[in-house]
């Protein structure tokens, strides 16, 4: 009797963070679905996710986590890599209803905003010692572990932050980009962590970041009708993002 052979195919990887801490969600209560069928994935670790023999065909994935906001993402295979396609999806947590709060929301509606984002002032995830551009390499002071793929260099002295994609880590202080670097970065320059919010069609947002101790200060970065501004707010001036805000 020969034997038996079974055969799997690895089609996709997903990696669900808690975009306020950067931590892997832990939860185990997810759903995978793809247009209104759910999908089985497997639970390799905290927050790893991996897709058997469903065909690499390009789709949209709904996820829902228990305690956090539903998300949905585009999966392209032309943009993943070939051996482990993998997607990161950033979860933004629900809104606390008791206890300690230790989040803030920005929320409200601007016509025409295509996208926001923030990176923490005070709670750097590391320096720039210097940046290799023929190498697209970018070495570091110190640096708390890469657990996400996009990071941003923060340009403090403009008020503006680049963000980057690491392709390869090279050792614990030194990282390949994906793409080389806009704008020159100086020494000592943060590397920050960023918050991902959200946008619908109709200029609605959400933004949630975290509470830093002692104050939170933040550099807002938000896009509109194509172009990209930054505005910087701290525990004083937590009103609207965008004036006049239409309802």
């Amino acid at each position: 009797m020969a034997d038996a052979e079974i055969h799997y195919q690895l089609d996709l990887i997903v990696r669900l963070l808690d975009t306020t801490t950067g931590k892997r969600i832990e939860q185990r209560q997810v759903i995978f679905k793809s247009e209104d069928q759910v999908l089985t994935f497997l639970r390799r670790d905290a927050g790893l996710y991996i897709l058997l023999n469903r065909g690499r065909n390009d789709m949209t994935l709904d996820i829902q986590v228990v305690g956090y906001l539903p998300a949905r993402v585009n999966v392209c295979y032309d943009e993943l890599p070939k051996n482990f396609p993998e997607v990161e999806v950033a979860m933004i947590p629900e809104a606390l209803t008791g206890g300690f709060v230790d989040m803030l929301t920005l929320e409200g509606i601007c016509e025409g905003l295509e996208s926001i984002e923030a990176v923490s002032l005070k709670n750097p995830h590391g320096a720039v010692d210097s940046y290799q551009e023929r190498k697209q390499t970018l070495k570091l002071y110190y640096s708390k572990p890469f657990e996400e793929t996009t990071y941003a260099v923060i340009h403090e002295q403009d008020q503006e932050f680049e963000k980057f994609r690491i392709k390869k880590r090279v050792d614990k202080l030194s990282v390949k980009l994906a793409d080389p670097m806009k704008t020159a970065c100086r020494p000592e320059e943060k590397i920050a962590r960023i918050v991902h919010g959200r946008v619908d069609e109709n200029g609605r947002y959400l933004l949630r970041i975290l509470e830093d101790g002692g104050g939170a200060e933040y550099l807002i970065r938000f896009v509109v009708n194509g172009n990209e501004s930054f505005k910087r707010i701290s525990m004083e001036n937590l009103g609207s993002l965008f004036e006049p805000e239409r309802s």
